[in-house]
């Protein structure tokens, strides 16, 4: 199996090359940390097991999307402190 249809292969439903590569650092520092591999392979880099990992569906991950924080409400000013603001303030 050549490199490219490996690659092919991976992004299949993976989403995109960034996604992956991320993913398989991740487990690629895992590996380099003690974890036992969850395959058995031939290739000696990490990275390449762990992509391996990735192509065998051993790898489950999930996309979170952080909730952006809340806004603070911004308080529209009354007709009398426009007035004030722009110098012209009415004379009663």
């Amino acid at each position: 199996m050549s490199s490219a249809y490996k690659l092919e292969k991976l992004l299949e439903g993976k989403g995109n090359r960034y996604r992956l590569v991320v993913v398989a650092s991740k487990r690629a520092r895992e590996l380099n940390a003690g974890t036992p591999a969850l395959i058995e392979s031939e290739v000696q880099k990490t990275i390449s097991l762990a992509l391996e990992e990735v192509l065998q569906g051993k790898i489950k991950y999930e996309i979170r999307v952080p909730k952006p924080p809340p806004e603070a409400k911004e308080e529209k000013p009354s007709p009398k402190e426009k007035e004030k603001k722009s110098g012209k303030e009415s004379k009663k």
